[in-house]
């Protein structure tokens, strides 16, 4: 793509107003190669079920909810060897899901799983809850194994994969210093000689008697 064709932005033109030209051609020409290989980039960490996850409002509560709804054959086919068996089953589910009572209508996954419990519902439930599960990037589990990686370095490689997984809990879902959190008093009330020890695995008790020996 010829650089008079990008879109550098209202920024770029003020910065590079008083730059020698030659010089913006160059930086330009850099900016383009960084775009190229960031669409490539991120093109590799999309998966393939970007398209089926576009069509996810489809099975969204007022959608379900209404008596006029979009034809889903075409996703019910592509999931027939896992998650839609039935096929003809699931659409007729589909177009009768208005009729389900269901009070809690904020999300779809809360939607289907309140209609999961209905066994006229089962088969359309199963494939909305397996396509909201559906990974739509690699990007996460990238950086999960930059995480342990971290957490189990060269020092720390006789960790046992017990702590490694608590630690890597931590690390995901605290997104807080531990200075600042507060535990609740269910927690407080399990910390507790008896509990804390008897959670002990042996592995652990391995790597503790491993660094005590050496």
């Amino acid at each position: 793509m010829p650089l008079n064709c990008i879109n550098f932005g209202y920024e770029f033109n003020v910065l590079t107003a008083n730059v020698h030209p030659e010089s913006v051609v160059q930086i330009k020409e850099r900016c383009k190669d960084f775009l190229i290989v960031l669409v490539s980039q991120l093109q590799k960490r999309v998966s393939d079920n970007i398209k089926i996850l576009d069509q996810i409002s489809t099975f969204s509560p007022q959608s379900a909810s209404s008596q006029v709804k979009v034809d889903i054959t075409n996703i019910a086919v592509k999931f027939k060897h896992g998650l839609c068996n039935d096929i003809d089953s699931t659409i007729k589910e589909w177009n009768l899901i208005h009729r389900a009572e269901v009070t809690d209508k904020t999300s779809t996954e809360t939607f289907c799983t309140d209609v999961g419990g209905n066994k006229k519902f089962e088969n359309i439930s199963k494939l909305v809850l397996g396509l909201l599960s559906l990974p739509f990037s690699n990007a996460t589990v990238e950086r999960a194994f930059s995480i342990v990686n971290i957490i189990k370095d060269k020092l720390r490689n006789k960790m046992s994969i017990a702590m490694v997984e608590a630690i890597l809990h931590v690390r995901c879902t605290l997104d807080i210093e531990c200075c600042k959190f507060k535990p609740t008093m269910s927690m407080l009330k399990r910390l507790n000689s008896e509990t804390v020890y008897t959670l002990i695995v042996d592995d652990d008790v391995i790597v503790l008697d491993t660094f005590l020996t050496e």
